[in-house]
């Protein structure tokens, strides 16, 4: 198909070719005749004033150069357009009229909103008066605002910087005490170790010295039992023997006076008694020097038992005292154990 040069002759002539045909020359049967490539738009007023054209010749009787009954069914088609486009003018008049009317209603109303909204323009107007010096109020509040926000920025700054300076500063005081800390749980864990072995060889000592006193004392009691009995068995040999003497001498005494003769020889005897009796108070006497040394030796032994008792005393509140010391390291060891902790989880934090 030939493409060709959009004119009103030709479209003129294509749409007479499809009235001859007796096809309708509608749009697309048009432009498929011409193989145009023009709009739609542009084709379509094309269509319509070559219309006008042969609706013109239509009314005026003009020669047309068809057939008779393509002429007659055009005529017929061009009244029936006409019947038709009065119908569609009709109606459009109406409608125009009804839009007329409802413009003029959307009129009044749009006047009526104009007035509201003059008289709301007025209200608006002395709103923005009040709003402008709301504004200005406002402007100057924010500058005061921005201002301080300014200036708090400043501080800010400054805080921060401090804030570095201050957590420099307390890093370098967690070194340090952290330093210290560990020198003194070792020095208090040496002096805990100290006490502790000190008070360990204080204990061996005084169970030691308490074995010891308790063997003196019971050597001692066990010699004052043995003087004891002796004395005892001496006492009662002196006593039996001075029984004897004076047995003795009363039947001598007794013999001398019955045998006068006989006084030579009896006061021999006399004198071996009393001999016997003086050696039996001399033993009496030695055996009581004993006893008073046995006593003597057992108030000593009493005595040293009591100072060694006192020793003991004296040795075990040592040793308690020790060891409420070694319970206060302990405790100071565990505080600042426990403040090592809480410092580096601070720091951690």
């Amino acid at each position: 198909m030939t493409r060709t040069t959009l004119t009103d002759d030709g479209v003129f002539e294509a749409m007479r070719g499809l009235l001859v045909e007796g096809e309708y020359p509608s749009l697309a049967r048009v432009r498929s005749v011409l193989g145009t490539t023009a709009s739609q738009q542009t084709l379509q007023r094309r269509i319509h004033e070559q219309w006008a054209v042969i609706g013109k010749q239509l009314d005026t009787g003009q020669p047309l150069d068809l057939p008779d009954p393509v002429v007659a069914a055009a005529r017929t088609m061009w009244r029936h357009a006409g019947e038709h486009a009065k119908a569609n003018l009709e109606k459009e008049r109406e409608l125009l009229q009804a839009r007329e009317q409802e413009f003029q209603d959307k009129l009044t109303e749009a006047q009526t909103k104009a007035t509201t909204a003059v008289e709301q323009t007025q209200r608006l107007d002395i709103l923005l008066d009040k709003t402008q010096g709301t504004l200005d109020e406002t402007k100057e509040e924010l500058a005061k605002a921005q201002a301080q926000a300014h200036h708090l920025d400043q501080q800010r700054e400054e805080l921060g910087q401090q804030l570095k300076n201050d957590r420099k500063q307390a890093a370098a005081q967690l070194r340090h005490v952290r330093h210290t800390s560990r020198t003194q749980i070792a020095q208090v864990e040496a002096e805990r170790e100290r006490l502790t072995e000190a008070l360990r060889l204080s204990q061996e000592r005084m169970e030691s010295q308490q074995a010891a006193w308790a063997k003196q004392i019971d050597e001692a009691r066990q010699a004052e039992m043995a003087a004891r009995a002796e004395t005892q068995t001496v006492r009662d040999k002196a006593a039996a023997e001075l029984e004897r003497v004076a047995t003795a001498r009363d039947r001598a005494e007794e013999r001398a006076r019955a045998l006068g003769g006989e006084n030579q020889g009896l006061q021999k005897a006399l004198t071996v008694a009393e001999q016997d009796r003086t050696r039996l108070h001399e033993s009496l006497e030695n055996v009581q020097s004993k006893l008073d040394a046995s006593a003597t030796r057992e108030q000593e032994l009493e005595r040293s038992l009591a100072s060694q008792v006192a020793e003991a005393g004296k040795a075990q509140a040592l040793a308690d005292e020790r060891q409420s010391t070694i319970s206060m390291l302990n405790e100071e060891l565990r505080q600042a154990r426990a403040g090592s902790r809480k410092r580096a989880s601070r720091k951690k934090s």
